[in-house]
């Protein structure tokens, strides 16, 4: 799965939440219930007016992603990513955020 190690054989557990107003969270834990990291998402949308936003049927954008650095490079925010593009049906897209070495990498294999 990644460089440091496999989230599968570690026995890391994931939780999705889901408020039903278009943001979703996605959480990883240890076997021991400890929290490992977390990623945000949101609707992508398009403008209506000044305040609405019309979701789109199709895409996802990352608010943020983080897995605490004993866990990186497990898989994880992989994962994360997967769930929700299968729980929602919807495509991540990159949009513009701040990116670790590790996230570009993230990025670079899921464009393969």
């Amino acid at each position: 799965m990644g460089l440091k190690g496999n989230w599968k054989e570690e026995k890391y557990q994931f939780k999705i939440h889901d408020d039903e107003s278009g943001f979703f969270k996605v959480f990883a834990y240890t076997e021991n219930g400890e929290e490992a990291g977390n990623a945000s998402f949101r609707v992508e949308g398009e403008m209506k007016g000044w305040t609405h936003i019309v979701p789109s049927e199709k895409e996802l954008t990352v608010i943020a992603a983080t897995v605490h650095p004993e866990h990186q490079r497990k898989g994880i925010c992989s994962e994360m990513y997967r769930l929700i593009e299968e729980y929602t049906g919807r495509q991540i897209i990159e949009g513009v955020i701040l990116q670790s070495e590790d996230a570009k990498a993230l990025w670079k294999s899921r464009k393969k």
